[in-house]
């Protein structure tokens, strides 16, 4: 004999309904549109965007620590790691003792890291010209930017948001 799920009354929405199902969707092919752009230089879009992060920090003399990485680029410490390992076993990314009083290694570029940024950048200009096309230039520039600040929420509400749900109440 089946068994049924058990009757409830709560109300479930739509996926369609929810913010994080439409921006993992949306994520999702994003993701798809660059990695396929980059594949000729054999290098992910997550892995750029690592790698360009160096090549920025690279401009302005420092390195970064694993911690430094992952709040940059709102991810784990342990994704940040993992990313490092990858990119430092096909010698795109190095890492370095700290100096002085400093903790944690620190990772920069490799020559061959920044020739494989070189390389990719006009991949991706493609990638943002065929988003743009597809979408608008306005609608994408939009997007970056609602984006980018519930990003900026994020980091000045910090744990404050994995803590409370809608109106501020607990999970």
């Amino acid at each position: 004999m089946k068994k049924h799920a058990p009757v409830s009354n709560v109300e479930i929405p739509q996926v369609d309904q929810c913010n994080l199902a439409a921006i993992r969707l949306g994520s999702r092919l994003m993701t798809k549109i660059y990695d396929a752009a980059l594949a000729p230089v054999g290098i992910k879009s997550s892995e750029l965007s690592i790698m360009s992060l160096l090549a920025h920090r690279a401009a302005t003399g420092p390195t970064v620590t694993v911690t430094e990485l992952a709040a940059a680029l709102a991810m784990s410490r342990s994704t940040a790691r993992q990313h490092l390992q990858q990119l430092e076993q096909a010698l795109l990314v190095r890492a370095a003792e700290p100096s002085g009083a400093a903790r944690g290694l620190r990772f920069g570029l490799t020559a061959a890291g920044r020739l494989k940024v070189d390389d990719a950048i006009p991949l991706w200009r493609g990638a943002q010209h065929y988003f743009e096309k597809i979408y608008g230039a306005e609608p994408a520039q939009q997007l970056r930017q609602t984006l980018r600040h519930i990003a900026q929420d994020q980091q000045r509400h910090g744990a404050g948001i994995e803590r409370h749900g809608a109106a501020g109440a607990p999970l």
